[in-house]
């Protein structure tokens, strides 16, 4: 009686000579290629360590508690008035003017940013302390148009010599544009160091200026 052997049977070989794999398999396979290739759309926001663009429709809200100062080393000399000054961050900040009139009275809020490069809507709340006793409250929306780096908001309250050299603070919000709040300064930057780029090379293409073989 012959004994037969056992052959195993070759597994069926793709094209590329790997073991062919069922259709379900290979589903599967290429839906998990695809999930670890496509792109990564979380926000920002959900994760600030994550970079990408960012949603024009994002606020960013700074919180205000400034205690005005007024000394003659802070007397803003073409206005002719004192100031105070208070950074929000490398883009805004916050400025007080005293009054010419009446030095121991705030009179306006100026709002400045660095770059100019786009117009833009800023908005929030503040309150005027005076000794710690409310002053004036506002909500106010400003317009900062392109190519203007301030807006000025009118401090409008009473004031009389009753109240000479008291202490002053302010508190708030103020809401700006998320995508503006550190990205327009680094345009500023950037074109800044472009512009210098550029005279540098004018200097070297300026027959006038001495060449290094001629040092």
């Amino acid at each position: 009686m012959n004994s037969w052997l056992y052959t195993p049977i070759p597994p069926l070989r793709g094209e590329t000579g790997y073991p062919a794999l069922a259709p379900i398999e290979k589903e599967v396979n290429e839906d998990n290629l695809r999930k670890q290739f496509e792109p990564n759309t979380d926000s920002i926001f959900d994760n600030p360590t994550l970079s990408g663009s960012v949603d024009v429709n994002e606020m960013a809200e700074f919180p205000i508690s400034w205690q005005l100062k007024r000394s003659t080393s802070n007397v803003h000399q073409k206005k002719n008035r004192y100031v105070s000054n208070l950074k929000i961050n490398t883009e805004w900040s916050l400025v007080c003017l005293w009054s010419q009139y009446d030095p121991y009275k705030p009179e306006f809020l100026e709002i400045r940013r660095n770059s100019t490069a786009k117009e833009i809507l800023v908005s929030g709340t503040f309150k005027l302390m005076r000794d710690g006793q409310f002053v004036v409250q506002r909500k106010f929306v400003q317009l900062i148009e392109a190519g203007f780096a301030t807006t000025q908001i009118e401090l409008e309250y009473s004031n009389d010599n009753y109240y000479c050299n008291r202490n002053y603070s302010i508190t708030g919000t103020l809401t700006i544009p998320a995508h503006t709040a550190d990205k327009e300064y680094g345009k500023g930057v950037q074109f800044k160091s472009l512009l210098d780029l550029s005279n540098d090379f004018e200097c070297l293409l300026d027959p006038k200026t001495t060449y290094f073989s001629d040092v």
